[in-house]
Protein backbone atom coordinates (compact mmCIF):
# COMPACT_ATOMS: atom_id res chain seq x y z
CA UNK A 1 0.00 0.00 0.00
CA UNK A 2 2.94 2.35 0.96
CA UNK A 3 4.21 1.41 -2.67
CA UNK A 4 0.71 2.82 -4.49
CA UNK A 5 0.79 5.94 -2.50
CA UNK A 6 4.64 6.90 -3.32
CA UNK A 7 3.83 6.07 -7.36
CA UNK A 8 2.59 9.41 -8.44
CA UNK A 9 4.89 11.09 -6.69
CA UNK A 10 7.54 9.29 -8.84
CA UNK A 11 6.11 9.76 -11.73
CA UNK A 12 6.15 13.66 -11.53
CA UNK A 13 9.70 13.78 -10.54
CA UNK A 14 9.85 11.45 -13.43
CA UNK A 15 8.26 14.05 -15.95
CA UNK A 16 9.43 17.21 -14.91
CA UNK A 17 13.21 15.28 -14.82
CA UNK A 18 12.61 14.42 -18.57
CA UNK A 19 11.40 17.92 -19.11
CA UNK A 20 13.21 20.06 -17.47
CA UNK A 21 16.93 18.19 -16.95
CA UNK A 22 17.63 15.55 -19.68
CA UNK A 23 16.12 16.67 -22.45
CA UNK A 24 18.00 20.15 -22.43
CA UNK A 25 21.28 17.64 -21.77
CA UNK A 26 20.11 15.27 -24.48
CA UNK A 27 19.66 18.26 -27.18
CA UNK A 28 23.46 19.16 -26.38
CA UNK A 29 25.24 15.73 -26.27
CA UNK A 30 23.17 14.32 -29.44
CA UNK A 31 24.79 16.52 -32.12
CA UNK A 32 28.66 16.26 -30.66
CA UNK A 33 28.46 12.55 -31.14
CA UNK A 34 26.25 12.65 -34.11
CA UNK A 35 27.28 13.78 -37.59
CA UNK A 36 24.41 15.64 -39.95
CA UNK A 37 24.95 12.51 -42.21
CA UNK A 38 24.46 9.81 -39.97
CA UNK A 39 21.12 8.23 -39.99
CA UNK A 40 17.93 8.00 -37.64
CA UNK A 41 19.13 5.02 -36.19
CA UNK A 42 22.38 6.13 -34.67
CA UNK A 43 20.53 9.43 -33.62
CA UNK A 44 18.02 6.99 -31.80
CA UNK A 45 20.62 5.12 -30.56
CA UNK A 46 22.40 8.35 -28.75
CA UNK A 47 19.10 9.64 -27.71
CA UNK A 48 18.03 6.57 -26.06
CA UNK A 49 21.96 5.56 -24.24
CA UNK A 50 21.89 9.04 -22.96
CA UNK A 51 18.25 9.33 -22.19
CA UNK A 52 18.75 5.96 -19.60
CA UNK A 53 21.86 7.42 -18.53
CA UNK A 54 20.86 10.52 -16.78
CA UNK A 55 17.54 9.18 -16.01
CA UNK A 56 19.20 6.36 -14.04
CA UNK A 57 21.91 8.41 -12.29
CA UNK A 58 19.48 11.25 -11.35
CA UNK A 59 16.47 8.46 -10.34
CA UNK A 60 19.21 6.69 -8.47
CA UNK A 61 19.23 9.37 -6.21
CA UNK A 62 16.23 10.96 -6.43
CA UNK A 63 14.07 7.53 -5.79
CA UNK A 64 15.18 6.76 -2.36
CA UNK A 65 14.58 10.22 -1.44
CA UNK A 66 10.40 10.19 -2.86
CA UNK A 67 9.92 6.63 -1.28
CA UNK A 68 11.81 7.04 2.26
CA UNK A 69 10.12 10.64 2.40
CA UNK A 70 13.51 11.82 3.77
CA UNK A 71 16.78 13.56 2.35
CA UNK A 72 19.75 11.16 3.33
CA UNK A 73 23.35 10.81 2.03
CA UNK A 74 22.72 7.23 1.73
CA UNK A 75 21.94 7.46 -1.95
CA UNK A 76 25.13 8.68 -2.10
CA UNK A 77 26.71 6.28 -0.13
CA UNK A 78 25.73 3.51 -1.81
CA UNK A 79 25.41 4.50 -5.28
CA UNK A 80 28.18 2.62 -7.12
CA UNK A 81 26.50 -0.44 -5.86
CA UNK A 82 22.77 1.25 -6.99
CA UNK A 83 23.41 2.90 -10.17
CA UNK A 84 24.36 -0.38 -12.19
CA UNK A 85 21.39 -2.10 -11.67
CA UNK A 86 19.59 0.59 -11.80
CA UNK A 87 20.99 1.46 -15.03
CA UNK A 88 20.64 -2.47 -16.58
CA UNK A 89 16.93 -2.97 -15.28
CA UNK A 90 15.86 0.32 -17.28
CA UNK A 91 17.33 -1.12 -20.41
CA UNK A 92 15.67 -4.73 -19.73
Amino acid sequence: MNTLQVIPFVWICVILLVTLVATPIINKLVPKFVNPTDGFNSRVLFTILFSVSILSILLTIIGPWIGMREVSLEPFQTFFYDWPRNFFSILG
